[in-house]
């Protein structure tokens, strides 16, 4: 039993490896998916993948996210990655189930988070929802960690007539 679990494992991480060093040939299919699946525009300079010491991750350098169709960007960053844990997307893609990243990091941006009346958080300047009465509300699942570097980030909460910048 251990011998097939080490086996597995080994043919994860050796077709993972060789899945993230064709992944940069394939920037328009991950530019596509995102327009479809999320509706947004996401443009960037150059697409790296790897494995940090967390597990696989794909980079984005000089990214760009607008709403479809929208030119103007609502969020900008000198880099922006995305993380899997190792286990868990095997397990996802053995099952053929939703891929599911664990991490964000953002490098080298400017956003502001305002804190809505109900105790949701919004992206000031993300494309607004008709559902939300003008407001996007950011749905991080619990378990996602995210990472912002190097940037400056203002949080606003009205409600506690609360500003507080972070560099």
């Amino acid at each position: 039993v251990k011998a097939v679990g080490v086996v597995l494992v080994a043919a994860v991480v050796g077709g993972s490896h060789l899945l993230l060093r064709q992944l940069p040939e394939h920037q328009a299919e991950v530019k596509d998916w995102v327009r479809n699946e999320l509706g947004l525009t996401l443009d960037f300079s150059s697409l790296d993948a790897g494995w940090s010491w967390r597990g696989p991750e794909l980079s984005f350098y000089d990214a760009r996210v607008a709403t479809a169709g929208d030119t103007m960007p609502f969020l900008t960053a000198r880099a922006a990655s995305v993380g899997f844990n190792p286990l868990r997307l095997a397990r996802e893609l053995v099952t053929r189930s939703a891929i599911g990243a664990d991490r964000l990091t953002f490098e080298g941006t400017e956003l502001t988070l305002v804190k809505t009346a109900d105790g949701s958080y919004r992206l000031q300047g993300a494309p607004t929802n008709a559902a939300t009465a003008g407001q996007q509300t950011i749905r991080v699942p619990p378990d996602i960690d995210v990472l912002v570097r190097d940037s400056r980030v203002l949080y606003l909460d009205a409600a506690r007539n609360v500003a507080w910048s972070f560099q």
